[in-house]
């Protein structure tokens, strides 16, 4: 009897765990209304709602109005439309001096990702200058998503100005206090000059030949400008504007003309020249400022030949001056120390065209931006990914630039990275770049003509 006990108690247990399970099935296909009416579920639950979000834009405060883009977001597409109320708030840049006061309705139609919200900058005289400004952007009463990022700020960046200019523009350099850009205008063989804190161009300086390469002395007194339609380079008073004398170049084997141009701290100065042609048949010379005796810079290049595109570059305190060799696939380039008097020679194995020089010649970015390279050994010291034409870097070496469509990307040297970027009016892969000897000021060559970006 106590086995026959035994089953029947597990039997009835067995009982009691299938008619749990069969209530637990009911119960899932059916749902209690607020009444208590039981009713059957849904087949599925509801897809989740995307989640909708807001990012800020960035925008060159412009003698003219214009507009800084915000971009609203979802993670998925939704098969309905999604709607959020959205509306502008004060930060340092405020509502009636900086930008207009927005707010709205923002709309994703169904089955796009992405909606914007453009914003209206209100008009900066270029002598305006300043810093960095940002207002928010916050977005409210969803319709169709859930929360993401909801508040965003965009940044205004100080004024740039972008002046057409007849002409080709071929090189530039900044005086000493960065107040006046010098800019040859090879087409109509004259020097521009252009005052860097308005803006406004002054009377241009009547030079030579084609004028391309340009340099002043450290003490800002004295333009070298190379006339590359002669063997020529005009020496030009800046007090008077006046060329004071003509120094003659040499012809050497393929009837040179002079090219690039710069003035190192010790009274001499690097030149190089081209020719009709390509590859190697240039040279680069050494010019003694106090005597005009010229010498081959054997250093330089190859035993002191060049290509015949060999732009030159030099530090803002004149100590280093580099040079890269371009059309050839090498990519060989120098740097000559004028404190030391010794130079160094590297190459990077693919073409190159562009470099740029920190303060005291310590940091070198040659190509773009693309290569960091230590001037004291030559040696690569890393890559940044991405591409630009004319380049910059500050004094101290940090922070680069480089000319990319539509804009100036920021680059951080020591980490080898683009960290951002500056909208930039007519900014392209193709124009030359340099910067002012206080950091403050971008000056760009573009086929239309002159940029300025305050930085």
């Amino acid at each position: 009897m106590a086995s026959r006990d035994g089953f029947d108690v597990m039997t009835k247990q067995r009982g009691n765990d299938l008619m749990n399970k069969r209530l637990i099935a009911a119960l899932a296909c059916t749902a209690v209304t607020a009444a208590g009416l039981v009713l059957p579920a849904t087949a599925s639950l509801a897809a989740p709602l995307p989640a909708v979000s807001v990012a800020g834009g960035a925008v060159i405060a412009r003698p003219t109005s214009t507009k800084l883009a915000f971009v609203v977001s979802l993670t998925t597409r939704s098969t309905a439309t999604v709607t959020a109320n959205y509306t502008t708030v004060d930060g340092t840049a405020l509502a009636g001096s900086d930008y207009t006061t927005a707010s709205g309705v923002v709309t994703v139609p169904a089955g796009s990702l992405t909606a914007t919200v453009n914003v209206t900058v209100s008009a900066v005289a270029f002598t305006a200058g300043g810093v960095d400004k940002s207002f928010g952007l916050d977005l409210s009463n969803l319709v169709g998503a859930q929360a993401g990022t909801l508040v965003t700020s965009g940044v205004i960046h100080p004024d740039a100005f972008l002046d057409t200019h007849s002409g080709t523009l071929q090189d530039a350099v900044v005086d000493p206090l960065s107040k006046t850009a010098y800019i040859t205008n090879s087409s109509l063989n004259e020097v521009e000059v252009l005052n860097l804190k308005s803006g406004k161009y002054g009377t241009p300086i009547a030079v030579g030949s084609a004028p391309a390469g340009i340099d002043i002395t450290p003490d800002g007194t004295t333009l070298y400008v190379c006339d590359s339609g002669a063997q020529a380079i005009s020496v030009v008073d800046v007090a008077t504007r006046k060329v004071t004398k003509t120094i003659t170049t040499p012809a050497g084997f393929d009837s040179e003309r002079s090219l690039s141009i710069a003035i190192a701290s010790n009274g001499h100065a690097l030149f190089t020249t081209t020719f009709y042609g390509s590859g190697f048949g240039a040279h680069v010379y050494d010019l003694n400022l106090s005597t005009g005796a010229i010498t081959v810079f054997t250093p330089g290049g190859i035993s002191g030949q060049a290509t015949e595109d060999t732009p030159l570059v030099r530090s803002s305190d004149h100590s280093t001056i580099v040079g890269v060799l371009g059309d050839d696939s090498g990519g060989p380039f120098f740097v000559y120390n004028a404190t030391t008097g010794k130079t160094v020679s590297g190459g990077l194995n693919s073409f190159v065209q562009w470099a740029a020089l920190s303060g005291n010649g310590s940091e070198l970015l040659i190509d773009g931006g693309t290569s960091v390279v230590t001037t004291s050994s030559g040696a690569l010291a890393g890559t940044i990914s991405g591409t630009g034409s004319g380049i910059a870097l500050n004094s101290a070496g940090t922070t680069g630039y480089r000319l990319e469509s539509g804009a100036v990307g920021i680059l951080n040297v020591s980490r080898f990275l683009e960290t951002g970027s500056i909208p930039a009016p007519d900014a392209t892969t193709n124009g030359m770049l340099l910067i002012s000897p206080d950091s403050h000021t971008l000056v760009a060559l573009t086929a239309s003509g002159v940029t300025i970006v305050k930085v």
